[in-house]
């Protein structure tokens, strides 16, 4: 049985404030399954799938690769360096239905 996780705000607020190329922070703050996740940014819970195998409570770093029409991160952990790197080559990790 897996918590139930609730922001106070809509998604679409969450949307406005972000723009592709920007990075952010987040935490991973419940692994539902292989490779599903509830990642936490700036209040926001969202229902997240990546390629990557995370852990509950792991402090993530995020690029921003598209806002629309589905919002799409390359996510690293906090070990792993995102400077330097082109929006347009890398792969996508998180797809957020």
């Amino acid at each position: 049985m897996h918590n139930k996780y609730f922001a106070k705000n809509n998604l679409e607020e969450f949307l406005k404030r972000i723009k592709k190329g920007m990075r952010l922070n987040g935490r991973i703050i419940e692994k539902l399954d292989n490779y599903k996740y509830i990642l936490r940014i700036w209040n926001y819970n969202i229902y997240t799938e990546s390629k990557k195998n995370f852990s509950k409570s792991q402090e993530v770093s995020l690029l921003v690769k598209e806002v629309y029409p589905h919002l799409i991160f390359d996510i690293y952990t906090k070990s792993e360096k995102i400077k330097n790197l082109s929006i347009d080559n890398l792969h996508h990790d998180i797809i957020v239905n």
